[in-house]
């Protein structure tokens, strides 16, 4: 896996990695629900758009 191409969907992973484990060990219920938030809707299509977008798209 080339860590250069996939640097978001590491971070995305990560995040919600560390968002379950934190809701699991409920410490702290409010960085928890912002991380998995994160992870889904930023990061995650953050990756796929910055992997499969197209130089000619409007032309």
């Amino acid at each position: 896996m080339n860590i250069g191409k996939n640097k978001w969907l590491a971070v995305g992973l990560a995040c919600i990695a560390l968002g379950y484990l934190l809701l699991i060990s409920a410490e702290s219920m409010s960085v928890a629900p912002t991380l998995l938030v994160g992870g889904y809707c930023v990061f995650i299509p953050l990756h796929l758009w910055s992997r499969y977008r197209t130089k000619n798209v409007g032309e």
